[in-house]
């Protein structure tokens, strides 16, 4: 990890991202809301709230720059890749640029996880920064209703566990009584990661065993955590390689950011149906969405995947008087005639509008029961 002072050092040829990065950071410790910094070739460059839903996005807060051009841009990545070559593979640095849309991260202390994404489009060089601290947020203050945490609990089982060569010694600890598949979906830049990585850290803090995260790239770093080891897809791993590596590692629960191949996401449906608590990310509007995509993704076992779901959680975010807000939609998968009918659906592999109707048949019930579909705050 570099430090913040180290850093802005290392960008001597590029004053302007030096102002911006010192301007952001003050900012910040400010109490300012800043999540990105988007450059576009030909553009000011924007920084601030750059969430595309919000009707009123803060951007440009004070002029940087004038114009940057794709120069500028490919030479600042050349720059920053060079920086981490301590994270990624000397070889890989030289052939970033013949892709047209990569990611990778920075750590720096004394300022947080810099998430960043190149992309070449008709239009030109675009950098897209993600800021991210290093604080993993609770469950509470990423806004998971009580409800929701209480049904993550009740996966987990207390045990009494006796270390070898300590006579008379016992340790209480939790195990993943049942595993499952947990899908939180949403839009980009909606909250997915942040908390996932929430629930990761309670987890981790509750449980006995290993946790695995599969990402790419890496965002939150859980510093200290005996239990929680992390992979940087690309650098350490390939998407196709995480179903092996994980069984043969032995953990508990998993997480990969996104499965991007429709077998992927079978062989993750299969992680799940034997005995692991799984996290996986999906671009999707709404629970139904995710329910139909998922179905399709699988109808060669669509009876394991009614069976393996355990949670879908649809998040968007809301901007209000300068605080970002998070709204959940959980459907939970407990044991009710309601799910039942879901799982019904799924095996039967029920068109889009079935699903549709079920809910809409159902809103009531569910409202009153708050056991499938509950809004949180």
């Amino acid at each position: 990890m570099i430090s913040f002072e180290s850093f802005i050092s290392k960008l001597h040829s590029f004053s302007w991202f030096r102002e911006l990065l010192k301007r952001v950071r003050q900012a910040k410790l400010e109490g300012k809301a800043i999540t990105d910094i988007y450059i576009r070739e030909g553009y000011e460059v924007y920084y601030g709230i750059l969430k595309t839903m919000f009707p009123e996005p803060v951007k440009n807060l004070d002029q940087i720059t004038d114009r940057i051009s794709g120069k500028d841009i490919r030479d600042l990545v050349d720059l920053l890749l060079e920086i981490r070559r301590g994270q990624l593979r000397a070889k890989e640095s030289s052939i970033f640029l013949t892709k047209p849309v990569f990611s990778f991260s920075i750590m720096i202390d004394g300022f947080g996880v810099l998430r960043i994404t190149y992309s070449r489009s008709m239009n030109g060089d675009v950098l897209a920064i993600r800021l991210l601290d290093f604080t993993i947020p609770t469950l509470q203050e990423v806004g998971l209703s009580a409800e929701y945490t209480q049904f993550l609990m009740s996966l987990l089982k207390p045990i009494t566990l006796v270390p070898l060569f300590k006579e008379g010694v016992s340790v209480r600890t939790n195990i993943v009584s049942r595993g499952g598949l947990i899908i939180h979906c949403g839009a980009t830049g909606s909250g997915k990661t942040t908390s996932m990585a929430a629930q990761i850290d309670f987890l981790s803090k509750n449980i006995g065993g290993m946790i695995i995260t599969y990402e790419d790239p890496v965002e939150y770093v859980f510093i200290g955590r005996a239990n929680v080891l992390q992979y940087e897809l690309g650098e350490h791993l390939t998407e196709d390689d995480i179903y092996d590596h994980f069984l043969r590692a032995t953990a508990q629960v998993g997480l990969v950011g996104e499965a991007r191949k429709i077998e992927n996401m079978a062989k993750i449906v299969d992680l799940a149906s034997r005995g692991h608590l799984i996290y996986t990310t999906m671009h999707a509007g709404s629970v139904v969405e995710a329910l139909y995509i998922l179905k399709n993704a699988m109808r060669e076992n669509l009876p394991l995947l009614a069976s393996t779901l355990t949670a879908i959680t649809h998040q968007r975010l809301e901007y209000r008087e300068g605080k970002i807000r998070p709204v959940y939609t959980h459907l939970l998968f407990r044991d009710t005639d309601q799910v039942s009918q879901i799982r019904k659906l799924i095996e039967e592999d029920k068109g889009y509008q079935d699903f549709v109707n079920f809910f809409v048949n159902n809103s009531s019930l569910l409202k009153q029961q708050k056991v499938l579909l509950t809004t949180s705050p």
